[in-house]
């Protein structure tokens, strides 16, 4: 009797479809989660190289001089995208280097004949249009797709702080030497054909650049070039 007490209970084996339902969940389960970590992965790579260009808000009209002589207004520039950054030809600091990425953008975009960039002086008692053609030819701007724009003071400087939201402020006399008379934003700034501002870019950073050429793209693409 004792034997048969303690003789080891049989083992049901595990039911061989209940571990197939079990298994076919874990699968489905595992490849839900990848499934959606690649769409989440790729979905910010878009909306960081591309489709995060919310239209931020309206550049107000303006009408300046460009170095050719001729008037060039917001509406001048209806129907294309560009690009614009304040400098002045005299600034011994970032306006250089501003300027500089300007012109790699010109050669990234060279087949793309519907943008234009368009620096603004904010030193227009300095920067007639002579002194502006002379800055220019440094940097090879092509005339048909890089304006450089000079007029009153008040009202580009009213452009750059209230339309475009970028601060200037004149430097104290002992920063003058090192910084020249202005102290002011190195962003450049993605203006589309409808004139809406569509994002900023650090135009000190080759990186920016690169992704400034992307969006642009981008623009173009969603019909914001005529």
């Amino acid at each position: 009797m004792d034997d048969i007490k303690n003789k080891p209970k049989s083992v049901r084996p595990p039911n061989p479809y209940f571990q197939a339902i079990i298994w076919t969940v874990l699968i489905f389960f595992v490849v839900g989660v990848l499934t959606f970590s690649v769409y989440r992965y790729w979905r910010s790579i878009y909306l960081t190289s591309k489709g995060n260009l919310p239209a931020l808000r309206t550049i107000e009209p303006f009408s300046f001089t460009e170095r050719s002589g001729k008037t060039i207004t917001n509406r001048d520039l209806q129907g294309k995208v560009w690009v614009a950054n304040f400098i002045f030809t005299e600034c011994p600091g970032i306006c250089q280097n501003m300027s500089g990425q300007f012109a790699q953008l010109q050669k990234i975009l060279r087949k793309t004949k519907e943008v234009r960039l368009v620096s603004f002086s904010i030193d227009p008692h300095t920067d007639t249009p002579e002194v502006l053609t002379t800055y220019a030819e440094r940097f090879q701007a092509d005339p048909d797709r890089w304006l450089f724009l000079t007029g009153d003071l008040k009202k580009i400087h009213q452009l750059a702080v209230k339309s475009f939201l970028l601060p200037i402020d004149e430097n104290p006399p002992e920063a003058v030497p090192a910084n020249g008379k202005y102290l002011h934003s190195s962003r450049f700034v993605l203006v589309d054909s409808h004139g809406m501002i569509r994002g900023y870019y650090d135009g000190s950073e080759p990186e920016a650049l690169q992704k400034l050429a992307l969006d642009i793209g981008f623009i173009m693409r969603e019909g914001g070039s005529n």
